[in-house]
């Protein structure tokens, strides 16, 4: 994870094995309390809901901004760094909206939750292993 400026950028690295598309609607929603804890929270969330098209591909890249609401729940996801492939794009956008919220973050204080978590960068990256 890096934090540039008010952003932070969460780096998801998933393995290549193929799985069924359930996403993680039975998560704990525990709340978390320090800023890389509620990161990694996040990386947690999105990586269980994503089913990468192309498991067996390697080189696909793909960067999203996702904005949050202040309840946090899912105002937008766009992509800003495409990986040349229609699919693979769209599984990334759509991991983030099959997560629906990301009410974890809200143990956070307000206005450290609103500065770091209101508009944040994910990176979808294949692990090459």
């Amino acid at each position: 994870m890096k934090i540039i400026g008010s952003f932070i950028v969460i780096t998801l690295l998933v393995g290549c094995a193929y799985k069924s598309h359930t996403p993680n609607y039975h998560r704990s929603y525990q709340k978390c309390q320090v800023i890389d804890e509620c990161a990694l929270t996040l990386k947690s969330v999105i990586e269980g809901n994503w089913v990468n098209p192309f498991p067996t591909t390697k080189g696909f890249k793909a960067s999203v901004r996702v904005t949050l609401k202040p309840d946090t729940t899912i105002e937008n996801v766009e992509i800003t760094q495409s990986s040349g492939n229609f699919e693979f794009d769209e599984s990334a956008i759509k991991a983030v909206y099959d997560s629906k919220d990301f009410r974890e973050i809200k143990g956070l204080k307000d206005s450290v939750r609103l500065k770091k978590f209101t508009i944040f960068n994910f990176f979808f990256i294949p692990d090459e292993a």
